[in-house]
């Protein structure tokens, strides 16, 4: 009987310890509530840590105090409570597009280490499940402005470009065999999109998934044939998009985007001169 009694007693305390704690954390929510209204986040950081000091795992917690350390710029903070709690909600839109808005602020170091990059890559996700979401599209515009194109060797092979172009006089001679060094390329979905949309524009368009050293790629090839109809110079050639963004004065203005380009060697064209440019783009899978 002794026994039974204590562990009712037992019970008891831990039912009564569990409810203390639920109530004082429903309060401290309150409390934390009160200061992120008033902007005062250094309380309310505070106070969200106390909450999750007894509740680790409480996804408000994590979530907004997320929140109050991107107000006072201490963003890999934030950026650590948010990952907390993607582990635990790994498909929250709000947590998402928060991280996505932390990460376009951090420094681009490299291919590997780009804060615009990896915000950029997470609002194309977002796109992809809700593509008709025009406060998304513009604020991955305003990303890609800021995302900056990298060198086709430095992507650790997730990119492979290959751009040749073939010129004759107006006799069939052959003049020039041009190969482009140099490229670099912008890892977007719109260059995807991009491509695609060459199918009924181009003489030969080909898609196709191809395997290279164990790797699965996206191959996009195209040729575009034509005559020059004056003189001119070629020594760069480039993928350009449009794209709107609009300000917080709700005002659009339209930015021209290089998706990718490359180097060529000089060459002079002669009105006459017929041209056949040879593109190829590889995509990691």
């Amino acid at each position: 009987m002794k026994a039974i009694i204590i562990a009712i007693l037992i019970a008891c305390s831990f039912s009564t310890i569990f409810y203390a704690n639920a109530e004082s954390v429903e309060e401290l929510h309150d409390a934390a509530y009160q200061f992120m209204k008033s902007e005062n986040f250094s309380d309310a950081i505070d106070t969200y840590s106390k909450i999750l000091e007894l509740q680790p795992k409480d996804e408000q917690a994590l979530l907004n105090r997320a929140i109050a350390y991107t107000q006072v710029d201490r963003f890999d903070q934030a950026l650590w409570d948010l990952d907390s709690f993607l582990m635990l909600n790994p498909n929250n839109k709000k947590a998402l597009n928060g991280k996505a808005f932390i990460l376009e602020k951090l420094d681009c170091i490299s291919y590997k280490k780009c804060g615009p990059l990896e915000s950029l890559r997470i609002l194309e996700e977002l796109l992809e499940s809700d593509p008709t979401n025009n406060e998304l599209e513009n604020q991955r515009n305003f990303v890609l402005t800021n995302v900056p194109s990298f060198y086709v060797r430095a992507t650790d092979g997730d990119y492979l470009v290959r751009f040749q172009q073939i010129l004759k006089d107006s006799e069939g001679s052959l003049v020039s065999v041009i190969d482009g060094v140099g490229s670099e390329v912008i890892p977007t979905r719109l260059l995807d999109e991009y491509l695609d949309e060459k199918k009924d524009t181009v003489d030969i368009f080909e898609k196709e998934i191809v395997s290279i050293e164990g790797e699965q790629y996206v191959k996009w090839r195209y040729e575009i044939s034509g005559i020059e109809n004056k003189r001119g110079f070629f020594g760069k050639w480039g993928i350009y998009t449009p794209i709107t963004i609009e300000d917080v004065e709700e005002r659009n203005r339209v930015a021209e985007l290089e998706l990718v380009s490359t180097m060529t060697p000089a060459v002079v064209t002669d009105k006459g001169d017929h041209y056949l440019i040879i593109i190829e783009i590889l995509k990691k899978i």
